[in-house]
């Protein structure tokens, strides 16, 4: 894996900061028919063509994922699953990186049934944010942005 100088780790870092906050002031304070299209196309194979990715873009993917991931935990807002998959899509669409959303939902059984929903992103093959827990849910219909 590539080190990263100093310099482009703060750049990078500022520039995962701003992401976060714009997917999070999105989220709480706009209805999501406004930022519906900031997403790009959601589901497990929404993408299908673009699943082989050279292993340097897939180095890349999985770096900008852990530095969103990492960042997300220590800024001082609410930066949960979607906010996390909506900035590293935004970043790795910047690096010509295709990827995908992919949300989810299960039953949880120590709430009496409620409805969790998890998003994770995908580059390539790999899952490069939302990892930890995306194996338990089960992913929502395939949408892409224009469907009807």
């Amino acid at each position: 894996m590539a080190i990263l100088s100093f310099r482009r780790k703060i750049v990078l870092r500022i520039e995962t900061v701003f992401c976060l906050a714009v997917a999070r002031f999105l989220i709480r304070f706009l209805p999501f028919r406004w930022w519906r299209s900031a997403l790009g196309p959601l589901g497990k194979s929404a993408n299908e063509g673009e699943q082989n990715l050279s292993a340097e873009k897939e180095m890349r993917a999985m770096q900008v994922g852990r530095f969103v991931t990492r960042t997300a935990e220590a800024v001082p807002f609410a930066a949960v699953c979607l906010p996390q998959a909506m900035a590293g899509r935004w970043m790795l669409a910047r690096r010509a990186i295709p990827t995908r959303i992919v949300i989810g939902s299960m039953k949880d059984l120590e709430e009496g049934g409620a409805l969790k929903l998890h998003a994770w992103l995908i580059a390539g093959s790999k899952t490069v944010i939302g990892h930890d827990e995306s194996e338990a849910y089960t992913p929502l219909n395939d949408t892409r942005v224009g469907a009807e």
